[in-house]
């Protein structure tokens, strides 16, 4: 036991310090810790807690506890569970809408404006729009934290880059919709009207714009995200409405210049028909003088009768028209 005075050590049952002298009262008495070569002697007897079976399983439910800890880190990383990253759901919307817009771009790099192309490309953008429709719906439900699929307004990367995504698809699928119009509108129309064309330029404009949105929609959500590979995005899909508005120029342009032709053969045509009457007309009339009477006769009516045509005092006259002409 210890002396509470000065500190010192004495033996168990002590009533006095041998040091000091102080009075060792039996309720003050501080029970003594064992000397370092006890302790030691102690750990080879007992070898301590932790080699006890307590003390054993007391370590393995530690490590296990652990491991589970580590584990579960890994699943939320995996899964974008922070809230300063995107979410895996709603990078796999990403991957799923990239692999549509390159697809778009292989099928209509090069579009001719004939019906039967006209009306197949109608049915592959109803099926890409589809396709859209779809991951819109898959992002609503999965894309982001709960907070925000119901229906709150967060501020966190994992919720901004949802936003992002969402943006992108309506800014497609707005797109992709204005196509399958324009393609409507080219199957049948009629180049020569000014209210077709002005309708097709219209539409060419508006999906020039749309265009330029997919495009800043899309580049905002890969801004500063590293869960996609994508770099940039700029489909061949999107510079569609430059392409096409140039085959619908060069369209318009054979069409104005095929109907000039055709009226320019027309007036040819009319023209060649006018003066072979012309000729007709003059040949009859040939022929008609050739068969009027030798003779004098009246040049106004044609009457030759004596008693019709009349020579009077240096003059002729006809009593069937009442014409007077000089004598010669």
């Amino acid at each position: 036991m210890f002396c509470t005075q000065c500190g010192s050590s004495n033996a168990e049952g002590s009533k006095f310090c041998k040091e000091c002298g102080q009075t060792f009262p039996a309720a003050a008495a501080v029970p003594a810790v064992p000397a370092p070569n006890e302790q030691e002697s102690n750990k080879k007897k007992g070898g301590g807690f932790l080699t006890s079976g307590a003390g054993i399983a007391l370590v393995v439910i530690l490590g296990l506890i652990l491991i589970a800890g580590v584990t579960f880190g890994i699943i939320f990383l995996v899964k974008g569970d922070s809230n300063n990253t995107v979410d895996a759901e709603t990078v796999k919307v990403w991957d799923k809408y990239d692999s549509i817009a390159t697809n778009d771009s292989t099928n209509f790099t090069t579009i001719k404006l004939d019906s039967a192309s006209l009306t197949k490309a109608q049915e592959d953008l109803k099926k890409s729009q589809e396709k859209v429709v779809a991951l819109e719906k898959t992002l609503k439900e999965t894309g982001g934290t709960t907070a925000r699929r119901q229906g709150a307004t967060n501020t966190n990367t994992r919720d901004i880059k949802a936003d992002q995504m969402a943006a992108t698809l309506a800014a497609y699928n707005a797109y992709v919709t204005k196509m399958n119009e324009l393609f409507k509108t080219l199957v049948g129309a009629n180049l020569l009207d000014p209210n077709v064309v002005n309708t097709l330029n219209n539409i060419l404009a508006e999906l020039q714009t749309l265009s330029t949105k997919v495009k800043t929609a899309s580049n905002d959500f890969l801004a500063n995200n590293t869960k996609v590979v994508t770099g940039t995005f700029n489909p061949t899909i999107l510079a569609t409405p430059k392409t096409i508005a140039t085959e619908v120029q060069n369209n318009v342009n054979a069409a104005q210049t095929a109907e000039q032709q055709r009226l320019a053969n027309e007036k040819a045509a009319a023209d060649q028909t006018a003066a072979a009457a012309a000729q007709q007309a003059a040949q009859q009339k040939q022929a008609a003088e050739k068969q009027q009477p030798q003779g004098p006769h009246c040049p106004k009516c044609g009457a030759s009768d004596p008693a019709v045509w009349v020579e009077m005092r240096g003059s002729y006259k006809c009593y069937n028209c009442g014409y007077r002409q000089e004598k010669q």
